[in-house]
């Protein structure tokens, strides 16, 4: 079964399993979106406070979720799941190639901007 941390610990799944592996397959993502007239209409002091909230609110966010994921697993613990989140590298270049082939198709569809969205994700990824 694949789930998350949030689906092993929300939905009790130590009723059933007793083992959890992390592969890392996910990560939560919120998004906002805006009309480019209204952010064009916006005066350079408002537009600065809203990528300062938007800066804000992704730095707490990604705080977050590092303390969910531990909870989760402590309350999986706590229910005799066992968790493994060293992941042999071979199975996760597996993972990478079944992958790839869905980023690839995805990039083409959304051009030079898509690369520029994966590569800033993959940066930010990499920083932890």
């Amino acid at each position: 079964m694949l789930s998350s941390g949030d689906g092993g610990a929300g939905q009790r799944l130590w009723e059933y399993l007793n083992h959890f592996t992390a592969i890392n397959y996910s990560m939560t993502m919120s998004m906002v979106t805006m009309n480019m007239d209204a952010w064009n209409g916006l005066s350079p002091e408002l537009k600065k406070a809203v990528l300062d909230s938007a800066q804000a609110t992704s730095e707490r966010q990604c705080g977050e979720i590092r303390n969910r994921v531990a909870v989760n697993y402590d309350r999986m613990r706590a229910n005799g799941v066992g968790i493994t989140t060293e992941i042999p590298p071979e199975f996760l270049e597996a993972l990478r190639k079944a992958g790839q082939v869905a980023i690839d198709d995805w990039l083409a569809k959304a051009g030079p901007s898509g690369q520029e969205i994966l590569d800033t994700y993959r940066k930010r990824l990499s920083g932890r």
